[in-house]
């Protein structure tokens, strides 16, 4: 294991020492096997020192001397120059094994210290781990916050989409009721003539017989058919309206029949279904009659296609104009100074206008 760079602490390697113990041994081992066999040989006339010489091609006295520094070193007495060969070999035995207990300590040692070392590490790596530990508990929490935060926050997005679903439909509703009470409904009118015949959209044609109030047939047909339609339309689509006024008018013929309108407008009212029976003084009484038939023609209608109770609270009035606002292009309002402009029969003059407005709230 590499040295920890980063470790301040001194220590100390055997290592060296170790080697120099297994190179001396090797050669030392040699020696002794040299000895061993110059022993065993027969005697001859060389001494000693020769025959050892002889044998192993090596002088022993340079032997002795690594020997005896190991010796010196593993803190033996030294072997004598002139030690006999068993002694050499003794003592070689004996070196040999101080130097094998020596490595053993050595080595010892060394696992010793990197056991130590290792432990060092393994306490480092668990501090550092505990610490990672605790960073990672700080995120999961905060994950956790985060994901709260971000449940709220979609909660809250869900409210603000609908919030801006409901004011786009408050807006809208809102610009209606702006352009309802910017926007006036329009005025009908049912003219005596039958000149927009052809214009399918143009209001049906009414023809009233002069000095009568009388409601033809194909008239009513096309009330029921096209203008009574149209009403409801106007009255649903403007719904501040709150009120029809239904103004008769009449041309300049005069009415020198006996009125009875004070008796019979009662008993209309009341329900009595007399309205035939009805009979007009004057122009006034005449437009007032007209008016009146528009509106027991708009009742039963509603009664037959049962929306009575969809405009149950819608007022209907009915006034009388009489010949008071002659037609656009008669004689009586291009000359009104003229007296007998404004006695002359004029079809066009005998009509009806219905006017939609909102009088109940102001």
């Amino acid at each position: 294991m590499l040295p920890d760079p980063y470790d301040e602490s001194e220590s100390i390697s055997y290592w060296p020492s170790a080697a120099d113990l297994f190179m001396t041994l090797f050669i030392i081992s040699i020696a002794a096997i040299a000895a061993i066999i110059v022993a065993l040989l027969p005697t001859n006339d060389l001494s000693d020192q020769e025959a050892i010489n002889n044998a192993v091609g090596i002088n022993m006295s340079k032997i002795r001397q690594p020997v005896g520094e190991l010796r010196t070193t593993l803190e033996l007495p030294p072997i004598s120059e002139n030690a006999k060969p068993k002694l050499v070999i003794s003592k070689l035995e004996e070196t040999c094994q101080e130097a094998i207990k020596e490595i053993e300590i050595l080595s010892s040692n060394t696992l010793a210290d990197e056991l130590t070392k290792l432990r060092k590490e393994v306490a480092t790596l668990k501090s550092e781990n505990l610490i990672l530990e605790n960073k990672n508990l700080v995120l999961l929490n905060e994950n956790q916050s985060l994901k709260a935060q971000l449940k709220k926050l979609e909660s809250a997005q869900k409210i603000i989409d609908q919030l801006e679903h409901d004011y786009g439909i408050l807006l809208t509703e809102n610009n209606d009721l702006r352009r309802q009470l910017n926007d006036k409904p329009p005025i009908i009118n049912l003219t005596g003539s039958s000149q927009n015949a052809d214009d399918p959209d143009a209001p049906p044609a009414i023809v009233f017989s002069s000095g009568k109030a009388t409601l033809q047939p194909r008239f009513v047909q096309n009330l029921e058919g096209k203008l009574f339609p149209k009403v409801g339309a106007i009255l649903e689509k403007y719904t501040t309206v709150d009120t029809l006024e239904i103004v008769g008018h009449t041309d300049g013929s005069p009415v020198s029949s006996k009125s009875n309108l004070d008796e019979s407008i009662a008993s209309h009212f009341a329900g009595s279904n007399n309205f035939s029976t009805m009979i007009a003084g004057s122009n006034c009484d005449l437009g007032l009659m007209r008016a009146l038939a528009i509106r027991k023609a708009w009742k039963d209608w509603l009664r037959k296609e049962g929306k009575s109770d969809l405009y149950d609270g819608i007022d209907i009035r009915c006034y009388s104009a009489a010949q008071t606002a002659p037609p656009i292009g008669s004689k009586a309002a291009t000359d009104g100074q003229v007296k007998s402009n404004w006695l002359s029969p004029n079809q066009d003059a005998r009509r009806i206008e219905i006017r939609f407005t909102q009088l109940k709230t102001q």
